[in-house]
């Protein structure tokens, strides 16, 4: 595959995730108020949270039994610490079954989760009412076995709030680079479409004017291609090319729906590494696949032409 058609591939791929940011990052955006709403820790634990997911968090105590943190790329920095806090009780801090509010702290290090942490009131937006990622919960569950993650609200500190303006413009980002690679890909088969008829003209007026002049033109230019003079021997490579095209395509669909059921968190990072994998080992294959295709043409438009001449 050349360089300009898996640019095409990629670009509404990347286009569809990006549509899909946007529209988490809408409705996020939508259930944000202009003022945060004031949220201790037990309101939210009992009857959970208002129409305002701009809240600021009081009375709140995080667990005793740590908190886990996903690092930044490969450097020393963090990206963001996931720890479980509880409102303070007279039975002291509950078992992780009971624990239904998780805070997602923006923190480079330890030191600015606990500084964080320190503060009696923190402000941040309610993210969804499930934990969001498979990874986030593999990493609580050897601190907090049995965590009902489905029941939690997950508060996110100190990183950027939802903003509709910015989700617009997110969203049209990712309709114009579906829109061009979709423009870019019918572009591409026009053109190859054109450039065959073209050759199919110049090959029939070659072989109007000299059969052998054809048959040589067609075996220098045109290897395992039908002859002009035999249209019902062996398969076109023009035809072989638009059936790698649209095998091709099937494989960008395929690779994108996986990207985008990670994303909607329907699959995990394990399922998203095996269809990576699936679409890769089929690309790979579909190659062999055609060029033993185009070897055994080319062999059978040889062993044809001898024939001919004996």
């Amino acid at each position: 595959m050349s360089i300009l058609a898996r640019i095409i591939i990629l670009l509404p791929m990347l286009g569809a995730v990006m549509v899909y940011v946007a529209v988490e990052e809408k409705n996020a955006a939508g259930k944000m108020g202009t003022e945060p709403e004031v949220v201790s820790c037990a309101q939210l634990e009992y009857r959970g949270p208002s129409e305002n997911h701009h809240i600021t968090l009081t009375r709140f105590r995080p667990c005793s039994r740590g908190y886990r943190h996903v690092e930044l790329g490969s450097g020393p920095d963090w990206q963001f610490a996931h720890i479980p806090v509880f409102s303070p009780r007279a039975g002291g801090e509950p078992n992780s079954r009971e624990l239904r509010v998780i805070l997602r702290v923006m923190a480079r290090n330890e030191e600015q989760l606990y500084q964080v942490l320190a503060q009696r009131q923190l402000t941040g937006h309610i993210m969804a009412a499930r934990f969001p990622r498979q990874r986030s919960r593999e990493m609580l569950s050897e601190l907090y076995p049995r965590l009902d993650y489905e029941k939690c609200y997950v508060i996110s500190v100190g990183g950027d709030l939802p903003s509709l303006q910015n989700a617009l413009f997110t969203q049209r980002v990712g309709i114009g680079l579906i829109a061009a690679g979709a423009a870019s890909a019918i572009l591409l088969v026009w053109r190859k479409v054109r450039a065959s008829r073209r050759q199919r003209q110049e090959r029939d007026r070659a072989a109007a004017l000299d059969p052998a002049a054809a048959d040589s033109y067609g075996d220098e230019f045109y290897p395992g291609e039908l002859s002009a003079t035999d249209p019902a021997w062996g398969p076109s490579r023009v035809r072989s090319s638009r059936v790698t095209l649209l095998l091709n395509m099937c494989i960008g669909l395929f690779l994108t729906s996986g990207a985008a059921a990670y994303f909607l968190h329907l699959i995990d990072e394990v399922a998203m590494v095996l269809v990576l994998a699936m679409g890769g080992l089929v690309k790979l294959s579909l190659r062999y696949v055609m060029t033993a295709a185009s070897e055994i043409a080319a062999g059978g438009r040889h062993l044809r032409k001898e024939k001919r001449s004996v």
